[in-house]
């Protein structure tokens, strides 16, 4: 019983957890300082949105190298596979699209 309580529980609360405006603000702003690191451009994103196990997008990114506007996407979303995330705490993502 403990073991089904855990297995409904757990995953409820970590899509709660991803839910919140304050853990998207932190995860946006982890994700432009390790792009800008990765990239050698300083990286901004607007807003992102997720869905928690499935879903991950960054909204207004824009990537500035040397003071120029080098790349301007409307909309950069991939789809993340809940497998390799449960048992390795990887995240891999199965598609990606970018609009804009």
């Amino acid at each position: 019983m403990i073991l089904l309580t855990l297995a409904v529980l757990l995953p409820t609360l970590a899509f709660i957890v991803f839910s919140l405006p304050p853990v998207h603000n932190k995860i946006r702003t982890t994700t432009e300082e390790a792009l800008t690191e990765l990239l050698g451009a300083e990286v901004t994103i607007r807003d992102l949105s997720i869905k928690p196990f499935s879903r991950a997008t960054l909204l207004d990114v824009a990537i500035v190298m040397e003071g120029d506007t080098v790349a301007k996407i409307e909309r950069l979303g991939a789809g993340i596979s809940l497998y390799p995330l449960i048992k390795k705490g990887s995240i891999v993502a199965d598609y990606a699209e970018i609009i804009g």
